[in-house]
C-alpha cells in the first residue's frame, strides 16, 4: 500500500501521522527507494494487520485434502 492509503488502513487522520510512527507501531515499509518527490514506500497489508493484532487467521495452515 501506499503511504495515504496505508494511513486511512490502520485509522491515522494524515499521512504525517502515520510515517511518524513507522517503524515504532507501524512496521517499516517493504519497499522504500528514491528520495524527495519521486521516493517510492509500500507496505503490506498483512504486515499492517499484524502490528494492528488483526491477524485473521492467514498464518493458518490449510486443512488437509481429502
Amino acid at each position: 500500500m501506499l503511504p495515504e492509503i496505508a494511513a486511512g488502513y490502520v485509522g491515522e487522520r494524515t499521512v504525517e501521522a502515520f510515517l511518524s510512527r513507522v517503524g515504532t507501531e507501524y512496521p517499516d515499509p517493504i519497499v522504500d527507494e528514491g528520495t524527495g518527490k519521486g521516493r517510492r514506500r509500500l507496505w503490506l497489508k498483512s504486515h499492517l494487520d499484524n502490528r494492528l493484532g488483526l491477524n485473521l487467521g492467514n498464518d493458518v495452515d490449510p486443512p488437509p485434502r481429502v
